[in-house]
């Protein structure tokens, strides 16, 4: 199905400017030449990919045996999939780790202005990833009222209001918008 020109247009208009820090000025502008770009998407994704999975797996306190016990393979492949010289993912075995560690994964397309910064912080802390069952008591409700505000329920079942402003950032507040649109 195709999407009308205005669509496009719409989406252009909407991003008009868009800021990068001056560190990361001369990385982006060496990726106009369309190999380095697809090199640089390779080599950020292989190892966030490498490095994320072996900071799970040590924040959930288990060694390279134990999670390979668990995903039903040997410590060796669970070695491979640490190495960041590997890079052979499958879907279907960042799957299995994703049910393992009880986490969601997100695989997306993306513009380079949206990716290059979500990529640039390497600290282990960003690679880190709650189980559901360790988030779940972390996550509370809201519901917007007739004023605008946002009623928050926790589970004691109490009641914070907030204004919808000042509460969340645009970017969590577009993502919850449409969520119920």
């Amino acid at each position: 199905m195709k999407q009308p020109a205005n669509a496009e247009i719409s989406l252009k208009k909407e991003q008009l400017v868009i800021h990068l820090s001056k560190s990361m000025e001369k990385s982006f502008l060496a990726l106009k030449n369309p190999k380095a770009r697809a090199a640089y998407v390779e080599a950020e994704l292989v190892n966030s990919l490498a490095h994320q999975i072996r900071i799970i797996r040590q924040q959930r306190g288990l060694s390279q045996r134990q999670l390979a016990e668990k995903l039903g393979t040997t410590q060796t492949t669970v070695s491979r999939l640490e190495d960041p010289s590997y890079g052979r993912y499958s879907m279907r075995s960042l799957l299995a780790l994703s049910k393992v560690f009880d986490t969601a994964i997100l695989v997306r397309f993306m513009p380079f202005s949206r990716f290059m910064p979500d990529t640039w912080d390497t600290h282990p802390k960003n690679f880190e990833a709650l189980s559901y069952e360790d988030e779940a008591p972390l996550v509370h409700f809201y519901t917007e009222n007739k004023n605008g505000a946002h009623i928050v329920l926790n589970e004691s079942k109490s009641v914070a209001l907030y204004e919808s402003k000042n509460i969340f950032s645009e970017s969590s507040q577009h993502l919850i918008e449409s969520c119920y649109m």
